[in-house]
């Protein structure tokens, strides 16, 4: 039981070891899906106060494309500092967050999941060209292309 409540505890820092170390295929963006499904798993039994990626291409394209921020080392701990920040907030709505060296602004769903807009690192850090390409195909294929209709089903579940 100990064990099961450590792991747990550093379920967000275990798992971004394990994508750095097995990245997998770059067309699988596991970094991205395992984020997204990470802050479901466990912990509170409704969504209120969770950080996700939304499913939109486009919005996935200026996040990791555009910026200093890439999928593979920054996906999961960003999300994980998000829903820590948002947790411990008591304003409504909370527009913007800061924590983690990464700062952004929020928008929320109406079942109370905070989705991040835009994002920075602080100090800057380098892209992810390999999954930023994924992306970019995924952008353009729009739903023609059922790898990329799949990714998408899948970060749709957070």
């Amino acid at each position: 039981a100990v064990l099961s409540a450590v792991a747990f505890h550093f379920r967000l820092d275990v798992a971004q070891h394990v994508v750095q170390a097995f990245p997998g295929e770059e067309q699988a963006l596991r970094a991205l899906v395992w984020a997204n499904r990470l802050q479901r798993f466990g912990g509170a039994s409704g969504t209120q106060g969770t950080c996700c990626y939304a499913a939109d291409w486009k919005k996935l394209s200026t996040l990791f494309c555009d910026g200093d921020v890439g999928v593979i080392p920054d996906a999961i701990p960003l999300l994980g500092h998000c829903t820590a920040y948002v947790r411990g907030r008591a304003e409504f709505p909370i527009r913007q967050f800061e924590r983690g060296g990464y700062s952004g602004n929020l928008t929320q769903r109406n079942d109370g999941i905070y989705l991040i807009k835009e994002v920075s690192k602080d100090g800057g850090g380098k892209g992810d060209a390999a999954s930023c390409k994924t992306i970019k195909k995924c952008s353009k294929a729009k739903s023609s292309d059922p790898h990329c209709r799949e990714l998408r089903q899948t970060l749709q579940q957070c």
